[in-house]
């Protein structure tokens, strides 16, 4: 499995004990993560420089609060984009946009870098989508395989997903992968630091 990057991005102003215990999750997993901390930070834009700047042919992105339970889940993702047609990630729906358009996620997806090039390079910062829900409708239109991670647990339950499904914070991933979502807000950061915890001392 080489020729991967794995990376993920924050604003400078983040309680910085959240990029500490990120980091700490990937080392345990014996993992690089390249953490893009930026003062004027807008997510899709900063996403859409890292996979400009990326010479890797994998790229998997991470949300700063979102983490692996497993090392499992490095062996499936990357199995997954093999054939690089696919885009594979957490399902994800912007209530706030459009409650109907399930995409991926951002907090969590992988493609090959070929296949964000294939697909016209469209911006992860695109005007009515949340972000990554532009390069899913362009891999959508292009015929491109879309692999969703279903969500298999959830500390709480707040937005919907198109199938009468529900997600929130602490949501889990194909048992997989967990993000805490909204960490910009403080309350987020002590569960998410838990969640950390009690993976690097297992």
């Amino acid at each position: 499995m080489n020729d991967i990057s794995i990376y993920s991005c924050a604003s400078s102003d983040l309680n910085k004990e959240v990029l500490y215990y990120q980091k700490l999750v990937f080392e345990f997993f014996n993992l690089e993560i390249q953490q893009i901390i930026k003062e004027d930070f807008v997510h899709g834009l900063v996403l859409d420089n890292i996979i400009k700047n990326c010479v890797s042919e994998n790229i998997i992105i991470f949300d700063v609060d979102c983490i692996p339970l497993k090392i499992d889940f490095l062996q499936k993702i990357i199995h997954q984009i093999k054939d690089g047609n696919t885009l594979s990630g957490a399902v994800g729906c912007a209530n706030h946009i459009d409650s109907s358009f399930t995409y991926i996620h951002s907090c969590f997806m992988a493609f090959k870098k070929q296949l964000y090039l294939d697909c016209g390079t469209p911006s992860l910062n695109s005007y009515g989508f949340d972000t990554c829900g532009k390069f899913t409708q362009v891999c959508i239109e292009k015929n491109k395989n879309i692999k969703y991670w279903n969500i298999t647990d959830r500390g709480d339950s707040i937005w919907d997903t198109p199938d009468n499904g529900k997600f929130g914070h602490g949501t889990v991933y194909e048992n997989l992968i967990y993000h805490q979502y909204e960490i910009r807000k403080p309350q987020y950061s002590t569960p998410f630091i838990k969640k950390c915890k009690e993976i690097i001392n297992k």
